[in-house]
């Protein structure tokens, strides 16, 4: 369900983005495969399981072919070759950190996406990251394009699911940096790259993650610190706050306002005043 839930959210953007059943880039030349990421016949039947270049190749191969047709998956998937004795296939499979994926937007001139995810901890958070697809990776520190990307992904979620009145949490990267410094990795408190968490209604999660309902999250809130905590204590800032704190932490100082100024004064709250239901 996970899968199918990150699938669908790259799809119900790829409209806005230009990907989808057409290419959204020239399509380069392939040995091993045809557009579609289905092997060409001649190595289907080959017997690749020792053949590890070969996979590789084909793997290179395939990754090319997924960035032609939507950079974004190919961002946030894996590709495997199968091998058996009848025949061999490609599969893909989502990225476990992009499996609860509900919303993106993307930048395609600057080749920037947002993404927008339920967080894997017992918490009501979407986290919401920017990825370059130039090398798959979450930007650490943002700049002017990235910046507006967030908003307008900030926006577009809020106006699609309805939400008003959130609050959010961000840790500035001077303290990501710190607090990575001499940990490892299952024991840090937080990632380096730029990561923003919202709170969204705890409806929204345990309708979206049925982990919760199977588990009997309402019960558990009561019982365990770290839920309390998570759901009910946590403090949390408003938007225009938080924005503003993202602006100073990246040098960006006063480039919403300017943006909003240019379009005639619309932007940041815009979304706010167009959703009804708050979390």
């Amino acid at each position: 369900a996970s899968s199918l839930a990150a699938a669908s959210a790259v799809a119900a953007s790829a409209a806005a983005y230009g990907g989808g059943a057409a290419f959204a880039a020239p399509a380069p030349a392939f040995t091993y495969i045809e557009r579609d990421l289905s092997l060409r016949a001649e190595w289907a039947t080959y017997d690749l399981r020792r053949d590890r270049a070969t996979q590789d190749a084909i793997r290179a191969e395939c990754e090319a072919a997924l960035r032609a047709h939507s950079p974004l998956l190919a961002a946030i998937s894996d590709v495997k070759v199968v091998c058996n004795p009848r025949r061999n296939f490609v599969n893909m499979i989502v990225r476990a950190e992009y499996q609860d994926m509900v919303f993106h937007r993307s930048d395609r001139t600057a080749g920037l996406h947002c993404c927008v995810f339920l967080s894997n901890k017992f918490e009501p958070f979407v986290i919401i990251v920017v990825l370059n697809e130039a090398d798959g990776r979450r930007l650490v520190e943002l700049d002017e394009r990235a910046l507006l990307l967030l908003r307008d992904t900030i926006n577009g979620f809020k106006q699609g699911f309805g939400i008003a009145n959130e609050g959010y949490y961000y840790t500035p990267t001077a303290e990501r940096r710190a607090e990575t410094q001499g940990f490892d990795r299952r024991n840090r408190s937080h990632s380096v790259h730029f990561h923003l968490k919202m709170r969204i209604a705890t409806r929204m999660l345990t309708q979206r993650m049925g982990i919760y309902d199977v588990v009997g999250l309402d019960a558990l809130r009561s019982q365990i610190e770290v839920l309390r905590y998570q759901f009910e204590a946590r403090a949390l800032e408003p938007y225009a706050d938080v924005m503003r704190k993202i602006e100073r932490d990246f040098g960006l100082d006063g480039v919403l306002a300017r943006a909003r100024a240019a379009s005639g004064g619309g932007g940041g709250g815009a979304a706010a005043a167009a959703a009804t239901t708050a979390p």
